[in-house]
């Protein structure tokens, strides 16, 4: 059955206005319902139990505020989604990094290391390079031990002053002073192939912000609620608890009986419970459930750091 007819066959089992339905529909398309269906995850039976839950809540929404309400409760205005993350600081901050960038450099120079390097390989520790001569040098350096040489101050400067390796070989080479970025982020995540016969990843992601302790913490959330919002799409809706049990309940299933059926998970689960309201009617709704859970989407990260360029 295509979406035209599953559409057509919903709305007959619902009593609703179009206007009421039109709002139900889109429901049901924005919380992804309508492509699992696509897709042959989920079945009619389970887009009518879900789309009865939001009749339901009109019905309540109605009971509260009169018959003329028409619309299901509109999205929370935090989960618009962020077309690029940017790490916007104030004057002060700003000012405050540059000051420690001078700061750093100037530390770094008089390191007996750093002096060490510049009068082996560049003749002399007051010796720099253009950018040009630096990129060059990297590319065809008069011996290979400078390179192992380079990579070992990257990792101790680095560390001390929180430069890239390229910040620092470009400050050995040509002393240009590393901005310290008072705000750094890193994302990564795990997500298995969906289309995999045999999964093994459960989809799962890192946010990691490193963060100068003086910057201002209104700042660092603004900036932490962005990432969020784009990494999830805008929905940060909490789990229920009913959620979060089911899909423990089948997760300990799966470990310690091998081969068990959907439709056998979802009757040991409903025996389990005493509320009805905690079972499961439909045939995937537990099936749908724990694969949300275990394939939450995680979306890529557009970021742009703060820079020098900035200031």
């Amino acid at each position: 059955m295509n979406r035209e007819h599953l559409e057509d066959r919903v709305r007959t089992k619902l009593k609703v206005s179009a206007d009421e339905f039109a709002a139900i529909w889109s429901k049901l398309k924005d919380e992804r319902w309508l492509s699992d269906y696509d897709r042959g995850e989920v079945t009619e039976e389970d887009i009518l139990d879900e789309a009865k839950k939001y009749e339901d809540v009109l019905c309540k929404v109605r009971r509260q505020w009169g018959e003329g309400v028409r619309y299901l409760p509109p999205a929370r205005p935090d989960r618009v989604i962020p077309e690029k993350v940017s790490v916007e600081l104030d004057g002060y901050t700003r000012k405050r990094a540059e000051t420690a960038s001078e700061v750093a450099a100037t530390f770094a120079d008089k390191h007996p290391e750093v002096r060490g390097f510049r009068r082996t390989y560049l003749g002399g520790e007051y010796v720099r390079l253009t950018e040009e001569q630096a990129q060059e040098f990297l590319d065809y350096p008069p011996t290979g031990e400078i390179l192992d040489e380079l990579l070992s101050l990257a990792q101790k400067l680095g560390w001390h002053y929180r430069w890239t390796y390229r910040d620092t070989w470009l400050f050995l080479l040509t002393g240009i002073v590393p901005h310290i970025l008072p705000l750094r982020l890193h994302y990564n995540y795990v997500r298995d192939e969906q289309n995999s016969p045999e999964p093994h990843y459960p989809n799962m992601a890192e946010i990691t912000l490193i963060v100068e302790p003086w910057i201002d913490a209104k700042d660092v959330e603004r900036v932490y609620r962005d990432v969020q919002r784009q990494v999830l799409g805008g929905d940060n809706r909490k789990k229920d608890e009913r959620t979060m049990e089911a899909v423990s309940f089948v997760a300990r299933l799966i470990r310690q009986h091998s081969g068990l059926s959907w439709s056998e998970m979802k009757e040991r689960w409903n025996r389990s419970q005493n509320d009805p309201a905690w079972r499961y009617s439909s045939r995937g709704g537990l099936h749908q459930v724990f694969k949300r859970f275990v394939r939450a989407v995680y979306h890529p990260l557009d970021y742009e750091p703060h820079g020098p360029e900035a200031q």
